[in-house]
């Protein structure tokens, strides 16, 4: 059946009517948007049908495009694997562990922005970091007087600076995967936009936190009633950081990283098993369903060493696999059909320099954001409408996928109906506005953004294809749909 183009009225009705599905349902009703990604995919099916297209013809598309993100995928699962095998070695334990038994609690304020960036950086995930360490040194700062919603904004800036950088994070994995770019090419672009802004906030924090600096300070019971939790339920040894160091030596030297992350996996078993004594088939457990603690200590534990320490696995991921999988076969779909190209291509035509990319790239990825207050939606559609002009301008794929997290990662913090806000304020127990609020105090959310337009401004971290790979990533896109 000979195929039709679609019209600009009926591409502008079919993607319009997908976002206002997506922004009520996840808004209005708290609805999940995966359930939400597969009905406007099926909606969009239906419309690519009136214009020719059979349902093989679109599965054939959906299954071409998820094709392409198998390696990202594995390194989601490992991500799993690795969180459950670590917390069975003990490795992250440790870590977090010495971190508290070093707080210094006369600066309360720095060292809870420097330790939820260790932290963080550890797991991958802002959410851990903040639930747990975070909490810890909101103890601290209620125990000594310091303000909680300064105290707040800096557990949340270093929390997000690892959320952003570590190759455990799922949001610095997935970018990546949509934008075309490699992980560690990804990390090396970010900072650009990550650094400055953490240096910032170094600074702003130990300016004011000086003013509340406590002499002769103590911890808080609840922070060491979490100190004697891990250590009840591990012993601790210099081995147990070698799974980071098989991790830290494959990025340094280029090793492929799905191998060099299962063999960091392995290394964290057998410390699991060898070292701290546990069974061999909770280690297994551990990194497909991640780990319990009951299954190897018999006790009773504070509520923040159980949220840190269950936690992990493959199953862990499934939520992130399916969103990339619902929102591909929408993606897919628009594309296939030609629904987005007849929207976007007036407008992206009008760009021409690096600069205008960037900005209108920045711009696309907050309007989607504050529209459905969902980052991965924006994740996966941004690249769909920008990256064939990333590769025409010359600009590397890195810049794609960093301007995705320079915006997507972060300022969820800031956006009240997003779920990292509602976990902020919730968890830590401050308002996010007003003049007791976090939000002027979580200072990498607003500047990671300011210093990604500056970027895009002066071209500094604008990483440029060379001319073979400029027409090799032309071709390989101009193949994709």
């Amino acid at each position: 059946m000979e195929k039709k183009s679609p019209s600009l009225n009926m591409s502008i009705f079919v993607i319009g009517i997908s976002l206002l599905v997506m922004i009520v349902g996840i808004v209005f009703f708290k609805l999940a948007s995966e359930m939400l990604l597969c009905l406007i995919a099926m909606f969009a099916a239906i419309a690519a049908m009136r214009l020719g297209y059979n349902w093989q013809e679109l599965e054939e598309a959906i299954a071409e495009r998820m094709g392409k993100t198998i390696p990202t995928l594995l390194l989601i699962w490992m991500i799993g694997m690795i969180v459950g095998s670590f917390i069975y070695s003990g490795t992250i334990p440790m870590i977090i562990y010495y971190g508290l038994i070093t707080i210094n609690p006369s600066w309360v304020i720095f060292s809870a922005f420097i330790m939820c960036i260790i932290f963080s950086v550890a797991t991958g995930s802002s959410w851990s970091s903040a639930g747990t360490v975070g909490v810890a040194f909101m103890g601290v700062a209620q125990g000594l007087g310091v303000p909680l919603h300064i105290t707040a904004g800096a557990i949340i800036t270093g929390s997000i600076f690892g959320d952003k950088l570590s190759p455990l994070s799922e949001t610095t994995n997935l970018a990546p995967l949509c934008a075309g770019a490699k992980l560690y090419d990804h990390i090396k672009a970010m900072l650009w936009t990550t650094i400055p802004p953490t240096v910032v906030s170094a600074i702003v924090y130990i300016i004011v936190g000086s003013k509340y600096s406590v002499q002769g300070g103590v911890l808080p019971e609840s922070t060491i009633a979490m100190i004697e939790g891990l250590s009840s339920v591990y012993k601790w040894n210099i081995i147990l950081v070698i799974p980071f160091l098989i991790i830290i030596f494959g990025g340094l030297t280029k090793k492929p990283p799905v191998p060099t992350l299962f063999i960091s996996v392995l290394a964290a078993l057998a410390i699991g098993f060898f070292y701290q004594g546990f069974p061999l088939s909770v280690g297994f457990k551990s990194v497909v369903n991640g780990f319990t603690s009951s299954s190897v200590y018999a006790g009773e534990l504070p509520a923040p060493v159980l949220s840190l320490l269950n936690r992990g696995g493959m199953k862990s991921m499934v939520s992130v696999i399916l969103i990339v999988f619902c929102g591909y076969s929408f993606a897919a779909i628009i594309s296939k059909a030609g629904f987005l190209d007849k929207i976007c291509d007036p407008i992206v035509g009008r760009i021409k320099t690096s600069s205008q990319l960037i900005l209108a790239t920045l711009a696309t990825v907050f309007f989607i954001f504050v529209a459905t207050g969902n980052a991965y939606v924006a994740f996966i559609l941004v690249p769909e409408i920008y990256r064939k002009k990333y590769a025409e301008l010359g600009i590397a794929p890195m810049v794609l996928s960093r301007s995705l997290e320079d915006v997507g990662t972060v300022f969820g913090a800031l956006l009240p109906w997003s779920s990292s806000a509602v976990f902020y304020t919730a968890t830590l127990g401050v308002a996010m506005y007003g003049a007791e609020g976090y939000a002027i105090w979580s200072i990498m959310s607003y500047l990671s953004p300011v210093f990604a337009v500056l970027c895009a401004i002066t071209g500094l971290g604008v990483y440029k294809l060379s001319k073979q790979e400029q027409e090799e990533a032309i071709k390989k896109l101009e193949n994709t749909i």
